[in-house]
């Protein structure tokens, strides 16, 4: 999704600064800490992506009909098994596997 913005001095036009700030963040991992620069890429991807603020939905219903449906609770599988233990890292250790995603 492109992250753009309407300057104040020209409110009828928009910049697009998706892949401007993807460059300047996979610039500056590459920078503070070398690495692969496919995954500093995805990672900066990532964290542009994060910057967006998607919109709440409205609470008004679409058509008269409509009626609200409180959501189902998320399913927990494998609830009861214990978590596996996670590696310790050093604080300015950097991953360089695939990324985690939460």
């Amino acid at each position: 999704m492109p992250l753009k913005i309407t300057p104040s001095s020209a409110p009828n036009r928009e910049i697009d600064l998706t892949g401007t700030l993807t460059r300047a963040v996979a610039e500056e991992l590459w920078r503070n800490f070398g690495g692969n620069e496919v995954l500093n890429w995805m990672e900066a991807e990532r964290f542009v992506q994060s910057l967006q603020v998607q919109p709440q939905p409205s609470s008004t219903p679409s058509s008269p009909h409509t009626h609200d449906v409180e959501p189902r609770p998320p399913r927990r599988l494998y609830a009861d098994r214990p978590r596996r233990p996670q590696p310790l890292r050093e604080e300015d250790e950097r991953v360089t596997g695939p990324l985690p995603v939460y």
